[in-house]
């Protein structure tokens, strides 16, 4: 199934369980695949689109693949020889490090990846169960599937330092999205919650629309809006009042 989508200009970059593909989106009402790297083991996981780039790790492997995308018609495989751990679930990217949730072995791996063909490992944070991901300024945000979440200052990315934690839910959230002082989470169960985290030291939960019992999929903020996916549809919700928000199916 599908893992990720990412859009720059006139191409989408999806990334699927099996393998990555680029789409042409230029026409709507055309959109078409242009170039294509398979992945005979499966496994691929949530990527991310830095430059020219695609991060993403391998829940078979659990190997860290940097595809160059360069050429749109002949993405191509540059590296995967970083080892992340058991089960990698989300991998972001602040400047020239890579961070990397490996739910399985419990940790987060930071790698240098100033040379895209070649990253080292500069630091581990120990979570239990990580999975997604959010990134905001110096500091990145985790949701784990235990129904904990914390806040890790990334200033310095061979010591992070946790700042805070904080009780979301019993559910697992999965996406994440920080806009201004908001952080919005997609949780397992469909609900779409949001927090003040302007104090990072204590974030503060403002708001919780009960959107769906289907599974999200995965979670989008753009203007006044976010756009939430599940199993069977999308919600669309008005965030311009935090407190008093409005939900379109």
């Amino acid at each position: 199934g599908v893992q990720s989508v990412e859009v720059a200009g006139r191409y989408a970059y999806l990334n699927t369980s099996t393998g990555f593909s680029i789409i042409d989106i230029s026409s709507a009402s055309n959109p078409f695949r242009v170039g294509v790297v398979s992945f005979t083991n499966g496994g691929m996981r949530r990527g991310f689109l830095d430059g020219s780039y695609y991060y993403t790790g391998n829940a078979t492997t659990g190997l860290l693949y940097v595809i160059d995308v360069s050429d749109s018609k002949n993405p191509r495989v540059v590296s995967s020889n970083a080892v992340i751990g058991t089960t990698p679930y989300n991998t972001v990217v602040v400047g020239d490090h890579a961070y990397v949730s490996a739910q399985g072995s419990n940790l987060i791996k930071i790698f240098d990846i100033a040379n895209p063909a070649s990253q080292s490992t500069v630091g581990t944070i120990n979570v239990s169960s990580p999975q997604f991901l959010e990134t905001s300024g110096r500091y990145m945000h985790v949701g784990t599937n235990v129904g904990t979440s914390y806040i890790y200052d990334i200033a310095n990315p061979a010591s992070p330092s946790k700042v805070s934690t904080y009780t979301t839910s019993s559910n697992t959230y999965t996406s994440m999205r920080a806009t201004g002082r908001y952080l919005y989470a997609a949780s397992s169960v469909g609900n779409l919650v949001a927090f003040d985290v302007l104090d990072q030291n204590s974030p503060r939960l403002v708001s919780r629309i009960n959107g769906s019992s289907n599974s999200s999929v995965a979670l989008d903020i753009v203007g006044k809006y976010a756009y939430l996916l599940t199993a069977t549809r999308m919600w669309v919700v008005d965030i311009s009042g935090i407190e008093t928000n409005a939900l379109y199916t």
